[in-house]
């Protein structure tokens, strides 16, 4: 939620007050007690490695269900036994939703970093899981502004190493996950779902509604120390977003899941009572 942040009486900030993701967060909204879970963090620092950071308690190592999950769908998940067996280590339906909310807003800062690194590692995300009772992994984005930038980006084809994208691509070898995936895309990409133009716009316009009066303050603090940041260029962006990028992505990104054969090229049924 957006706060206004004073120091000492001193305006500083718009902030964004940001509950973070760790144990307690999943007990929280998962159920459970903090100690039944792992959540690992992706790194954020510029020359990092693949290795993901432990945060839960007294936990120092990375579970070995995390390495687990990428030896079995590297080894190829085309057969129903496998595609079966994997989905004990992994959230399938939360991992396409995230997935399909990098495709949209053309994520360059994670799960990968598609900066000057030429094997981009994990980035930016959360992957967490219950142990106790044994769940599947789920991915939670973090710190992605990189995004809503070029509307014709197609980020399908980004991997790296230990992360989603690798394993959407991975998964796609089976025919089952494809329909999943398809039955995600018409949900999030038609009829006002989240992805659609009418659904992008609507969200983005309350958030941006919510802060529409402390964006004076904000530009006020910062605008002699940066070009061009006043309120009204901070509109231009609205205006930007809402007539030229929200308008177009849906159907772009719909044009790239349907080239990469991800999602069929006939449209699915659309059922009607009395006409």
């Amino acid at each position: 939620r957006p706060v206004q942040v004073y120091l000492d009486g001193l305006y500083l900030c718009l902030y964004f007050l940001t509950e973070r993701i760790e144990d307690d967060f999943c007990a929280d909204y998962l159920g459970g007690s903090k100690n039944d879970y792992d959540v690992l963090e992706a790194p954020s620092a510029s020359g990092a490695t693949s290795v993901m950071k432990v945060l839960t308690g007294d936990k120092k190592t990375i579970p070995p269900e995390w390495t687990t999950l990428y030896a079995k769908a590297s080894a190829g998940l085309a057969s129903a036994q496998a595609y079966q067996d994997i989905q004990q280590y992994v959230d399938l339906s939360a991992m396409i939703d995230y997935m399909l909310m990098i495709y949209y807003v053309g994520s360059r800062d994670g799960p990968t970093y598609l900066g000057h690194d030429s094997s981009p590692v994990p980035r930016n995300f959360y992957a967490l899981r219950r142990d106790n009772p044994a769940g599947p992994f789920i991915f939670l984005p973090w710190d992605t502004e990189w995004c809503l930038e070029d509307t014709r980006v197609n980020r399908l084809s980004i991997m790296g190493v230990y992360n989603p994208s690798v394993l959407m691509n991975q998964f796609a070898a089976n025919v089952d996950f494809k329909m999943l995936l398809a039955d995600h895309v018409h949900r999030q990409f038609h009829n006002g779902g989240p992805l659609t133009r009418e659904g992008a716009t609507a969200r983005y316009k309350a958030l941006s509604d919510e802060i529409r009066g402390p964006i004076i303050a904000e530009a006020a603090r910062w605008g002699d120390a940066r070009s061009n940041y006043t309120p009204a260029s901070w509109e231009n962006e609205i205006t930007r977003l809402v007539n030229s990028y929200f308008s177009v992505r849906t159907d772009i990104v719909l044009g790239q899941l349907k080239s990469k054969g991800w999602y069929p090229s006939v449209e699915a049924p659309s059922y009607q009572i009395d006409g």
